[in-house]
């Protein structure tokens, strides 16, 4: 799981710079601080979103929320990934009783009598 800053996308998606951002801020957030946050900020204060989301709601015409700018993000997890779907025939065959499964005991017993030993 990964929480992202998706920030700077937003101001690509919606054609903004980030000294534009700061103007409209009036004085409320400093030029340096908006190209902070434009190139990847660690942490955010809730003071800094309180100025920057209804700047931004201005610039672009739309209501804008924190879910605009942070991003949450599951890791892919090895295991979980779907079963094939020719795995999932060959089970519906044995449900439906057209096929079966051979124990790998029963398997291997048999290879072993072929090869004589």
């Amino acid at each position: 799981m990964s929480t992202q800053w998706r920030f700077k996308e937003f101001l690509d998606e919606h054609n903004l710079k980030p000294a534009a951002v700061a103007q409209a801020a009036e004085g409320q957030l400093s030029r340096n601080s908006v190209y902070t946050l434009a190139r990847g900020a660690e942490a955010v204060r809730f003071e800094t979103l309180d100025v920057l989301l209804p700047v931004l709601s201005k610039l672009t015409g739309s209501n804008v929320e924190v879910s605009d700018l942070i991003a949450y993000e599951e890791e892919f997890e090895f295991g979980v990934e779907p079963v094939p779907e020719v795995i999932l025939e060959r089970i519906r065959r044995v449900e439906r009783g057209e096929a079966h499964f051979t124990p790998w005991a029963d398997v291997k017993a048999t290879q072993r009598a072929k090869r004589g030993l």
